[in-house]
């Protein structure tokens, strides 16, 4: 099994954070569009074709002078 994958990108500023939150959030749904995905206001939700599990894609702002993210 494979665990979780992150990706850390700072940025200066709120806007920029999350125009870039936006932009990655289109890419993934783009490749996963369908009956079984569901959009997040943070990510998207990918259910398997039996609706018994899913798989979330979040999708976090966090400004690179306020600290490092808390590990979920």
């Amino acid at each position: 099994m494979a665990g979780p994958m992150y990706a850390v990108t700072s940025y200066e500023t709120k806007a920029e954070c999350e125009a870039a939150q936006q932009a990655a959030m289109a890419n993934e749904a783009r490749w996963r569009v369908g009956p079984t995905t569901e959009l997040l206001s943070d990510g998207i939700k990918t259910w398997d074709s039996d609706r018994l599990h899913y798989t979330t894609f979040r999708y976090l702002c966090r400004l690179a002078v306020t600290g490092p993210a808390p590990v979920r």
